[in-house]
């Protein structure tokens, strides 16, 4: 590794908040779903707090079966995995030794999960850290703002 970039997320312990859409991920009946469609209803009947753009962002995850011969869909990452290490995700970042090699940090302007409170910890860990703010980014900054997110690793890169 020669440069690393982290994106929205600092070396620390996280309380969760995503149990909802986990558990509304989880219950869609994949086999019987007939289109993206029905797919998107279920999720904005089950997650009502979510928006739109959130929603649409999760349906990226989902892919039409190929290999299956009523269709059907699948989920490209691995849900039951993520769901069932999801507080070992959530717990504090470890580390031996700070890595000493160029680093950027990426946060939203709109996200809280990189605080100004957490850069002294973060360059305790990554000594050669640089931390960037996209504006009006929340978590998701590649879903949000993705040409800003490209033009900041290409620059770092």
């Amino acid at each position: 590794v020669k440069k690393l970039v982290i994106i929205d997320i600092a070396p620390k312990k996280y309380q969760g908040g995503h149990e909802n859409i986990f558990k509304a991920l989880l219950a869609l009946d994949l086999q019987t779903l007939n289109n993206r469609t029905e797919a998107a209803q279920y999720l904005t009947d089950n997650l009502p707090e979510e928006s739109s753009g959130t929603i649409q962002f999760l349906l990226k995850n989902l892919s039409r079966q190929t290999d299956s011969e009523g269709g059907g869909f699948e989920w490209k990452m691995n849900l039951k995995s993520l769901w069932d290490n999801y507080p070992r995700i959530l717990d504090n970042i470890e580390a031996h030794k700070p890595f000493q090699k160029p680093t950027l940090f990426i946060r939203g302007s709109a996200s809280n999960y990189i605080q100004n409170t957490d850069f002294p910890h973060i360059n305790q860990l990554f000594p050669h850290a640089t931390i960037e703010t996209v504006d009006e980014a929340g978590h998701w900054i590649h879903a949000d703002k993705p040409v800003e997110l490209l033009h900041l690793l290409t620059n770092f890169l």
